[in-house]
């Protein structure tokens, strides 16, 4: 995943705060804007990396209550429908971040 852009999506210095240690923090901070040095940042566990892909479709469906498979397999870096549709389903609306529905024929989420 490209961590800058998650610098820029979220505005409020607090949530990536509470997601990520300050270590990591201080390294997005301290990368090049247009994308150089990501070799340097830390690994995500596991838990920080799925916090980040919540709070991504979650700032996705505050914009647009329709989202295509194709933009949220991308911005989530998920290679397939299936996974898509179970992240979307077990990781997102059971645990509360959005509502919506899946829609195979169209291949996209509504929110």
């Amino acid at each position: 995943m490209m961590w800058l852009q998650y610098v820029r999506v979220f505005k409020n210095r607090q949530i990536l705060e509470s997601v990520l240690n300050v270590r990591v923090w201080q390294v997005l901070l301290a990368t090049n804007p247009q994308g150089g040095n990501v070799d340097r940042l830390p690994q995500l566990v596991p838990d920080q990396a799925l916090k980040l892909k919540q709070l991504t479709v979650l700032t996705l469906a505050e914009t647009n209550k329709v989202l295509p498979y194709d933009q949220l397999m991308q911005e989530l870096d998920v290679t397939n429908v299936r996974e898509l549709e179970d992240f979307l389903i077990n990781e997102c609306m059971y645990a509360g971040i959005v509502r919506g529905k899946l829609d195979q024929l169209r291949r996209c989420f509504e929110v």
